[in-house]
């Protein structure tokens, strides 16, 4: 471009010129991002989901409830995350109470934080959990108000019952102002 402006270039040699750096530029970018290795078969992407035994068992409760949306399941600590919000792996096996969403609802993060109290990290509030449908926890440590039905022998995880969960939809018999 310096070289047509002081004229020493004509307009089609230096267009041409232009042309043929843009397409190099571009052969260069093309090959590094859509080369022969973009577009070969890549392992299943499900093989890289950890599964644990508590999943498998947790899975089979699953079917034997009759399929997915009978209950949910509180991943309170598992060997994927000590924050059951923040992990989605969980929810690749079975519904949770947690999962990852980076656009979650306020009013859902103010129940998990303020009602659920899973901000404090110690435990969590036995009625919201009971109303929040989570029918088992996955935990290091028994909880109160929940029964051991599983224990993970490599992990040491536990998996709780939670007897109190109520249905996902329910009609409230009585209410009592406190």
């Amino acid at each position: 471009l310096w070289l047509y402006r002081r004229r020493t270039l004509s307009g089609w040699v230096a267009g041409g010129l232009v042309v043929l750096v843009v397409l190099i530029d571009l052969w260069g970018v093309g090959n590094r991002h859509l080369g022969e290795d973009a577009f070969s078969r890549q392992p299943d992407p499900e093989s890289k989901i950890p599964t644990y035994s508590f999943d498998r068992f947790l899975q089979k409760k699953v079917q034997a409830s009759g399929g997915p949306g009978r209950f949910r399941v509180l991943p309170f600590q598992t060997p994927y995350s000590q924050n059951p919000t923040s992990n989605a792996i969980s929810s690749y096996h079975y519904q949770s109470v947690g999962g990852y969403h980076a656009a979650k609802l306020q009013r859902y993060q103010e129940y998990l934080d303020h009602i659920l109290q899973l901000s404090q990290g110690e435990g969590f509030s036995e009625n919201g959990l009971d109303l929040m449908n989570a029918r088992y926890v996955v935990a290091k440590q028994k909880v109160p108000g929940t029964e051991v039905v599983y224990e993970d022998d490599r992990t040491g995880t536990l998996v709780l019952k939670n007897p109190d969960a109520v249905p996902r939809g329910f009609f409230v018999g009585q209410t009592e102002v406190i």
